[in-house]
C-alpha cells in the first residue's frame, strides 16, 4: 500500500474524472439544421430533462444516428456533432 500513492482509482472512476474535463455545451434545438447543430469532439451527451429527448449525434466516420435518450440518461461515445430534436429540450455535450 505504501507504494500506490494517496489515492487508487479503479478503471472506472479513472474514466469518470475524465468526463467534462474539457468542458460542455449546452446543445438547444432549433428549427434551422445549422444553428442547431454542435460541432465538435463529444464523449457523452446527456439529457437532463424529465421525458425522452432525441438527438442526431453524428460519429467521426460520417454517419449520424437519431438516438432517444432517456430522462436523466447518458449516452457515452465519440460523436462529432449534437443536434437536439425534441422540441423545447436541450441536453449537454460533454467535450473530450
Amino acid at each position: 500500500m505504501a507504494n500506490e500513492g494517496i489515492h487508487k482509482h479503479t478503471i472506472k472512476e479513472t474514466s469518470n474524472l475524465e468526463i467534462g474535463q474539457l468542458g460542455f455545451d449546452k446543445c438547444s434545438p432549433h428549427p434551422d439544421v445549422e444553428i442547431a447543430t454542435t460541432t465538435g469532439t463529444f464523449v457523452a451527451v446527456y439529457n437532463p430533462n424529465d421525458v425522452i429527448a432525441t438527438c442526431a449525434l453524428g460519429s467521426n466516420i460520417g454517419d449520424t444516428s437519431n438516438i432517444p435518450i432517456p430522462p436523466n440518461g447518458t449516452v457515452y461515445g465519440n460523436f462529432s456533432s449534437i443536434r437536439p430534436l425534441t422540441a423545447g429540450k436541450s441536453v449537454i455535450g460533454y467535450r473530450g
